[in-house]
């Protein structure tokens, strides 16, 4: 089966998204305010008698939080067009199936029977064959 006249794989306009403004800081506001202040600990314990040259150590960071930064608004692309590949027996792959039968529903609810045959022919012959009957 000719895949390739049953898809519309055009891509459409390009568009763009809008400046997306960063969130408000949370809290603490500040390690200097009268907020409590934020710290980041790392301790490196090291056990009594062990072997090598470890000593214990304790680093202590103050954070400040700030606004999330904004994200300028983007160009969309212009290059948006599919392509239709066809790759040898990944047709029987169940997410494949799955979708054609979404596909071949949705056809046949629209009271479009001759793509919804042309779509589950195939996948039938294939189900219905010597193979399945094993």
């Amino acid at each position: 089966m000719r895949l390739q006249p049953l898809c519309d794989v055009t891509g459409g306009q390009g568009g763009k998204t809008d400046e997306s403004k960063g969130g408000p800081k949370g809290r603490p506001i500040s390690a200097s305010s009268n907020d409590r202040p934020a710290y980041g600990v790392e301790m490196v314990l090291v056990m009594y008698g062990s072997v090598g040259n470890r000593k214990p150590r304790m680093r202590v960071t103050k954070y400040d939080v700030k606004d999330g930064y904004t994200a300028p608004e983007q160009p969309g692309g212009t290059d948006g067009n599919g392509e239709v590949k066809s790759i040898s027996a990944s047709w029987m792959h169940p997410d494949v199936v799955d979708a054609v039968i979404a596909c071949a529903k949705d056809a046949y609810r629209k009271e479009d029977r001759e793509l919804a045959r042309t779509l589950l022919e195939p996948y039938y012959g294939r189900c219905a064959g010597p193979a399945m009957q094993r």
